[in-house]
């Protein structure tokens, strides 16, 4: 379909005669489609899927980061009381199962 476009285009600008672009009517009319910006669309687009992607992965080893610092200071801040709930005979798996109050 573009190619009769510009066939056509072509054809006017022959007849005509009145074009000044050293006497190629093909440089005289210029015909953009959806075939030459395929590779373009799809180039952008593979860009923001990794963009997309990359943010994604940071966003999602920030979060990781503050679960793991939260952990850190809540039991680093009863680590006395694990201690003393050892040293009464508590086993391994029950100051895991320590509520916080």
């Amino acid at each position: 379909m573009l190619s009769q476009a510009r066939g056509a285009g072509t054809l006017v600008v022959e007849q005509s005669g009145n074009w000044r672009c050293g006497g190629d009517p093909q440089r005289a009319i210029q015909m953009f489609g959806r075939e030459e910006f395929r590779p373009i669309i799809d180039g952008i687009t593979i860009g923001l899927q990794v963009l997309l992607v990359l943010i994604g992965a940071l966003t999602l080893g920030i979060g990781g980061v503050g679960v793991m610092n939260i952990m850190l200071v809540s039991v680093d801040e009863r680590v006395r009381e694990i201690g003393l709930r050892r040293a009464l005979g508590a086993r391994c798996l029950d100051p895991a199962r320590l509520r916080y109050e």
